[in-house]
């Protein structure tokens, strides 16, 4: 069975994003379980030919030294190197941004999660110049993915919103 893709474009078409619905189904039931809380992980995959766009493979839930609390959340490391080092071996995929959920809030990101990502585009042991965020917002259980998902790239310290429709549709 072929997968279902959403597609993110940013309005001048310079940036966009590739996510199946099998990695949505996983945001969300990631959320569902940690309902209330603040909640995040990474996105990896891999980019088109022309290097426009980003196309999630893969998404992790929080590793087990991740701190989430109802307005905050603190992603942890454990075990994301040697997850990042085998993908990277095994499919050429690699770390791509982040996701992260905001329960009972609108899916953008607060201006910590903006600092947090402008700091992972300057931090060279990344390799991720314009790393992407998804912010996950309110209850996703009564939305569609479309309306409870919002993608950000962020390139030269700008937040770029990505919204959901085709290439092809423009």
């Amino acid at each position: 069975m072929m997968e279902d893709w959403l597609e993110f474009w940013s309005t001048d078409f310079r940036f966009g994003l590739k996510i199946g619905s099998s990695q949505i189904k996983k945001i969300v039931s990631v959320c569902q379980k940690n309902r209330g809380k603040e909640i995040g992980g990474i996105l990896t995959g891999y980019y088109t030919h022309d290097l426009d766009c980003a196309v999630v493979s893969m998404i992790s839930g929080p590793p087990p030294d991740s701190k989430s609390t109802r307005d905050r959340f603190y992603r942890g490391i454990f075990g994301l190197q040697e997850r990042l080092d085998h993908l990277w071996e095994k499919e050429r995929h690699y770390y791509l941004g982040e996701w992260h959920f905001h329960p009972d809030n609108e899916p953008s990101p607060s201006s910590d999660d903006i600092l947090q990502m402008i700091k992972i585009a300057g931090i060279q042991e990344f390799h991720c110049p314009e790393p992407i965020l998804v912010m996950v917002g309110y209850n996703p259980s009564l939305m569609m993915p479309s309306n409870c998902l919002r993608p950000f790239v962020f390139k030269e310290r700008q937040c770029i919103q990505l919204y959901c429709f085709s290439k092809s549709d423009n």
